[in-house]
């Protein structure tokens, strides 16, 4: 009988002496496979913005799909409009029905600008390591350039007016009228890094913020209904998911593909 070193064993030792060996060989040879390249946020954006000028950091960008779940969507937003517009007809607030109109026209124009927020300078990402991420799948990434106005949501409806140094709530007040429905006491401020403040405007509760160019000033609805109070917190977050800007440029980056442009 031909010599095993397994002769003297059951059947069963032999069976799992055998399925370690080949468990310790597959272990062996994986060591010599190319797993998946996983990347930092700040290699990504210094490969990625490597051949772009005059890259406006404030105004640069990324979106990872795969970890930045949108819990809030235009459509949503869009409905819930629809729902304001028709209680401001039903209380005939014609002024307030319109705004509301403009709003709603508004967010379905920015649907498709979405960005994660997040500060993607590459020194700011090596001085904060938490913030500089693994990313393991293509990602989106863009840049803005520098925006000149300030833009306010308000019962006038959605306006810009020019940015300039120095300019505060308080020089935007006249923009912020009194009106049914659309509160002149109470506003959200985002700004174009994504930090969302809420802010009273009213004498009895004035907080004078300075407003970067570019920032989001939105009134609340005042209505005293569910849907008012979800809207209320839901578009400032929305909005902060935005791009910072209007003349924007995007396009999606893997360290395991040519860079193409999306818009």
């Amino acid at each position: 009988m031909a010599w095993s070193p397994y002769i003297h064993m059951e059947g069963s030792q032999t069976m799992v002496i055998k399925r370690t060996v080949i468990l310790m060989m597959g272990i062996v040879l994986l060591g010599f496979l190319p797993l998946a390249h996983a990347y930092t946020l700040h290699e990504a954006v210094v490969n990625a913005f490597a051949e772009k000028e005059d890259v406006f950091w404030p105004a640069a960008f990324y979106h990872n799909a795969e970890t930045d779940n949108e819990h809030i969507s235009a459509e949503r937003l869009a409905a819930e409009l629809d729902n304001l517009a028709l209680q401001f007809r039903i209380n005939g607030e014609i002024q307030s029905r319109s705004a509301i109109l403009q709003w709603q026209k508004t967010v379905l124009s920015l649907q498709g600008r979405r960005r994660t927020v997040a500060r993607i300078d590459p020194v700011m990402l090596l001085a904060h390591p938490r913030q500089n991420v693994t990313i393991n799948n293509p990602v989106v990434f863009g840049m803005c350039s520098p925006s000149d106005f300030i833009e306010i949501w308000s019962s006038k409806g959605v306006v810009r007016r020019p940015w300039h140094s120095g300019i505060t709530t308080n020089d935007i007040k006249q923009e912020l009228p009194h009106s049914q429905g659309i509160s002149s006491q109470w506003v959200n401020l985002i700004t174009p890094d994504g930090h969302i403040q809420r802010l009273g405007i009213a004498a009895w509760n004035n907080t004078s913020k300075p407003l970067p160019p570019g920032a989001r000033v939105v009134s609340e609805i005042s209505l005293n209904i569910v849907a008012a109070h979800w809207f209320n917190q839901a578009l400032p977050q929305w909005l902060a998911t935005r791009w910072p800007g209007d003349h924007c440029q995007s396009w999606i980056y893997s360290p395991n593909m040519t860079p193409s442009n999306e818009n």
